[in-house]
C-alpha cells in the first residue's frame, strides 16, 4: 500500500456534522486488506434505492458476499465532488492508509451548442454525463450534409503533467484499438483527438432504442425472443473477442436495437473508460469498470477476462426472462421464476452466469456455437424386450443406410455450391450501403463454408457491408491497405489504381453502362467567366480532396501554369452548392453525377478527356479458390442485383495507363504548390529543382499544432519535416506518432538543401510530397 498521512474520524460524527441522515442506517467496518491490496469500505445491508446518485457511484455488487459494498479504492476518490472526496479519503471508524494527496481536476466544462471542436465537429446538445466526462450530439461540418455524430469528452482527473502524459498515451493506445474495429453491430469510431488537455472520441450515431427501454418490469420475454436476443448480442461480441478485446460493461442500456434492421448494436466500450482515472507512475491505480448486477465476480476485483462478458450477457438474458433487474431477484433462484423456458436454454444461461469463470464458455464464439447447435433428440427409453440377433442385424444395416442417406442429402448443397474458406466476407464501398442488400443475400445463399465439418455443423457465410457515401477516399484507401475489404467497390479510378498496386484482383466494372465519365469546370449561369482563360489569381475555384479524379486531378492538370485561389477538400454536391451560393466562382466535378448539363443554374466552361471508371476488386488476402468462388457467385447474380449494386460482368478492366500519367504529372507539378495559403501556383518556378529525399524517420514530436519528423538519409544528412496534424493523419492514417517511427519515407520538395549544411527544416503541405515506403 502507498504510504501517506493518517487521519482518524468517526463516520457517525461526520454524518451528524454533515447533516446527511440518510447514511446513518449504514453499518460500517474496515475490511482488512491483504498484502498489496487496497482497502475497501464495507457497508452491510445497504439498500441502493435509498441512496442518491452520488452515493450510488461508490457501490457495486459483490455476488460472493451477497450484498452491496463500497468498493472505490481510496486512491481514486478524487474523481468525485470535494465533500464526498474528502470524506472517503479519511479514516472511517478506524484508521486507513491513504495515498499522497492528488490535486483534483474537475470534470470537463459542459460544451455549449455551436462550439466547434477538432476544427470540424459542431456541438448540437449535451445528451449525457458520467463519472469521467460528457457525451454530446454533434455535426461533422467537414462532410456535406453535416451528418450527426456522437462525441464523448474525457478529462484526466489529476492535472499533473505526468498524469496528462500517461492519460494521453493510454487514451491514444486504446482509441487506436477501437478505430481498428469493423463490424456492422459495433459503432464506427470516426476520429479521436486531444484538445486543451481533454480527450475526445467521435463515433457513429446509432438510431434506435436502448434495450432497457424495451424491457418492461414484470413482463418476461418469450423463449424465442430471448434466444434471438442472445444471438444478436453474441454475434458482435464474437468479433470483439476474436480481437482479444473485453467489453466490460454489457448491460441493457449499452445494447441498442437499431431502427431499420432491428439488430442489436453494442455500444459504450469500457476499455475507453479506463483512461479516466490514470495516475502517475508510482501512484496506486484501482479502477474497476462495470455495472453492479451485471458484473462477474472476477471483474468485481479487477481481473476481467473474455468470459466476464458472457456473465454480463447471461444476466441480461435473466432480466429479459424474469422481467426483473438483477438486484431484484437473486441470481440462484431465477430458474424457479421462468417456467416458460425449456431446460436447454436455462442450462445455457446458467453456464453463462457460472460463478467460476472456468465453468463458463471461453468466448462469445464458443457460446454462440453452442446456442445455435441442434438440441439432442430426447426420446423416452422403452421397456426391455427379447433380443433377436437377426432382426438386430437388419435394423443396424437399415439405420446405417438411412444415416448415410441422411448425411448425403444434407451434403448435397456442399458439393453443388461454390465454397470459400472464410466465414465472414466484407464488402467495402463508398456508395449507399443499402445498394448491396441484394448482393449480400445472394452471396450468403449461394456460398458455403469450405470446411466440410463447419458445413455439417450448420455454419453459414456472413456478409458485412462497410462504408457509405460519406466515407473519405483517404479512409477507403486505409481500409484497403489494411486488407479490411474482401470485395472493394472502388468507385473512383484513383482508388482502383491504388487497389491494383496493393495486389487486388479485378472482378467487374462499376457503372458498366457509362464505361467512364468526364469531369467539368463549371460556373453559375450568369457568371462573367466564359472559359478557363478568364480564371485569374483571385478567382475562387472549389476543388475536391487530393484523391478525387474529377474534382482534383483533372482540373489540376487542366489548370497547369496558372495561379488561382483554391477552396480545397469539398465533395461533389458541396462544390455545386458553393457555386450556386456564390461562395466559389468556379467548380470542378463529375458530369452526370454531381453536375448535370441541363441544370439551368449552372454553365459548363470546360469538359475533360474521358476518365476511366472504377472497378470491383478482390483482396489479395483471399485464396485463389476463394476469389474464383466469389467471382463466380457475383457474376451469376441476377441483373436486378447487379444493377442495384452498380456493377456488371463481361467488361474488361479499364485501361488506367493514360490516367496514371495524368496523376504522375499532377503529383510532380504540385510538389511546388503550397495549399496551406492562397493563391496557389499550379507550376514549378524555373529556378526550382525538385529534390528527392529518401531516409528513415528516427524522431517524431508535436509542436505548435504541427508534427516535426526527424529523418536521416544514407549520407547521414538530417532533415526535419513539418507536417500539419490533419495532413499527417491523412498520410499515415492515424494520429499515433509511433505509426511513423522507424519507417522508410520518400519526400519530394522544391526547397533546395544548402551545400554542406548538416540540418535542413522543410515544410510538407500536401500528400503528393510525402510517401511511406514500407
Amino acid at each position: 500500500m502507498v504510504a501517506g498521512p493518517i487521519e482518524i474520524i468517526s463516520l457517525k460524527d461526520w454524518l451528524v456534522a454533515s447533516g446527511d441522515r440518510s447514511w446513518l442506517e449504514l453499518s460500517q467496518k474496515i475490511v482488512n486488506p491483504l498484502e498489496n491490496e487496497k482497502p475497501i469500505i464495507d457497508c452491510t445491508d445497504v439498500n441502493p434505492s435509498d441512496l442518491s446518485d452520488e452515493q450510488k457511484s461508490f457501490l457495486f455488487y459483490l455476488p460472493q458476499q451477497q450484498g452491496w459494498r463500497f468498493a472505490k479504492y481510496v486512491t481514486v476518490f478524487h474523481n468525485v465532488n470535494d465533500e464526498l472526496g474528502d470524506f472517503l479519503s479519511k479514516v472511517i471508524n478506524g484508521t486507513i492508509i491513504i495515498a499522497d494527496p492528488i490535486k483534483r481536476n474537475p470534470l470537463p466544462n459542459v460544451l455549449t451548442p455551436g462550439t466547434l471542436i477538432g476544427h470540424r465537429y459542431e456541438i448540437v446538445k449535451l445528451i449525457g454525463k458520467g463519472s469521467f466526462g460528457q457525451t454530446y450530439l454533434a455535426r461533422d461540418t467537414n462532410i456535406p450534409g453535416h451528418p450527426q455524430r456522437l462525441v464523448k469528452q474525457f478529462k484526466p482527473v489529476a492535472s499533473e503533467e505526468g498524469t496528462i502524459s500517461t492519460a494521453k498515451e493510454q487514451f491514444t493506445r486504446e482509441a487506436a484499438i477501437l478505430a481498428q474495429l469493423s463490424h456492422n453491430c459495433i459503432p464506427q469510431l470516426y476520429d479521436y483527438f486531444e484538445e486543451h488537455k481533454e480527450f475526445y472520441l467521435v463515433q457513429e450515431l446509432i438510431q434506435g432504442s436502448p434495450l432497457n427501454t424495451l424491457m418492461e418490469a414484470g413482463h418476461p420475454w418469450s423463449e424465442s425472443e430471448i434466444t434471438k436476443l442472445l444471438e444478436d448480442i453474441l454475434e458482435p461480441l464474437k468479433y470483439l473477442h476474436s480481437q482479444n478485446i473485453i467489453h466490460r460493461d454489457i448491460k441493457p442500456s449499452n445494447l441498442i436495437r437499431r431502427d431499420g434492421d432491428g439488430k442489436i448494436v453494442l455500444i459504450d466500450f469500457g476499455s475507453v473508460k479506463a483512461i479516466s482515472p490514470v495516475l502517475p507512475k508510482g501512484g496506486a491505480a484501482g479502477t474497476i469498470i462495470g455495472t453492479r448486477g451485471y458484473m462477474s465476480p472476477e471483474q468485481s476485483i479487477g481481473t476481467p477476462r473474455l468470459s466476464s462478458d458472457l456473465f454480463s450477457v447471461g444476466m441480461v438474458a435473466i432480466q429479459a426472462a424474469t422481467g426483473c433487474e438483477p438486484q431484484e431477484k437473486g441470481h440462484s433462484d431465477w430458474k424457479n421464476h421462468t417456467p416458460h423456458l425449456k431446460p436447454r436454454l436455462k442450462e445455457f444461461i446458467d453456464k453463462l452466469t457460472s460463478y467460476n469463470y472456468t465453468d463458463r464458455y471461453n468466448s462469445a464464439g464458443e457460446a454462440l456455437e453452442a446456442l445455435k447447435a441442434e438440441p439432442p433428440d430426447d426420446k423416452p427409453i422403452t421397456p426391455n424386450k427379447p433380443i433377436h440377433l437377426k432382426k438386430v442385424r437388419v435394423a443396424v444395416l437399415s439405420l446405417m443406410g438411412l444415416g448415410a442417406l441422411g448425411v448425403f442429402l444434407i451434403s448435397i448443397p456442399y458439393f453443388r455450391k461454390p465454397k470459400i474458406s472464410v466465414l465472414e466476407v466484407t464488402i467495402g464501398t463508398l456508395w449507399a450501403p443499402e445498394s448491396y442488400s441484394g448482393l449480400s443475400n445472394h452471396l450468403e445463399a449461394e456460398l458455403v463454408p469450405a470446411n466440410y465439418f463447419d458445413f455439417l455443423k450448420g455454419k453459414k457465410i456472413t456478409v458485412i457491408v462497410d462504408g457509405d457515401k460519406t466515407l473519405a477516399y483517404s479512409e477507403a484507401r486505409k481500409r484497403m491497405a489494411a486488407k479490411e475489404w474482401d470485395i472493394a467497390f472502388t468507385l473512383s479510378p484513383v482508388n482502383s489504381i491504388f487497389a491494383i498496386d496493393l495486389g487486388y484482383t479485378y472482378v467487374a466494372a462499376m457503372f458498366p453502362d457509362s464505361q467512364g465519365y468526364e469531369g467539368g469546370l463549371f460556373v453559375k449561369n450568369d457568371s462573367p467567366i466564359q472559359s478557363i482563360d478568364d480564371i485569374k489569381a483571385d478567382t475562387v475555384v472549389a476543388l475536391g480532396g487530393f484523391n478525387s479524379a474529377s474534382s482534383f486531378y483533372m482540373p489540376s492538370y487542366v489548370l497547369y501554369g496558372r495561379t488561382i485561389t483554391v477552396d480545397l477538400g469539398n465533395r461533389g454536391q458541396g462544390i455545386v452548392d458553393k457555386i450556386k451560393s456564390g461562395e466559389a466562382e468556379v467548380g470542378a466535378a463529375a458530369i452526370g453525377d454531381s453536375i448535370r448539363k441541363d441544370d439551368p443554374e449552372l454553365r459548363i466552361i470546360h469538359v475533360s478527356s474521358k476518365i476511366p471508371g472504377g472497378g470491383v476488386y478482390l483482396s489479395p488476402e483471399l485464396s485463389q479458390r476463394d476469389k474464383e468462388s466469389l467471382k463466380k457467385v457475383m457474376l451469376s447474380a441476377s441483373a436486378e442485383i447487379q444493377k442495384e449494386a452498380n456493377y456488371g460482368p463481361n467488361i474488361p478492366e479499364p485501361d488506367y495507363t493514360e490516367f496514371r500519367k495524368i496523376m504522375d504529372r499532377v503529383d510532380t507539378i504540385l510538389v511546388c504548390s503550397d495549399f496551406s495559403k492562397n493563391p496557389v501556383q499550379f507550376f514549378c518556378p524555373e529556378n526550382v529543382t525538385i529534390s528527392n529525399i529518401k531516409g528513415t524517420v528516427n524522431g517524431v514530436s508535436l509542436k505548435d499544432g504541427k508534427y516535426l519528423l526527424r529523418t536521416a538519409d544514407q549520407n547521414n544528412n538530417v532533415y526535419y519535416f513539418k507536417i500539419a496534424e490533419d495532413l499527417f493523419e491523412s498520410i499515415v492514417g492515424s494520429s499515433d506518432l509511433t505509426k511513423i517511427q522507424g519507417k522508410n519515407v520518400e519526400i519530394n520538395t522544391p526547397s533546395l538543401p544548402i551545400a554542406n549544411q548538416i540540418e535542413f527544416i522543410l515544410e510538407i503541405n500536401q500528400p503528393q510530397q510525402f510517401q511511406i515506403l514500407d
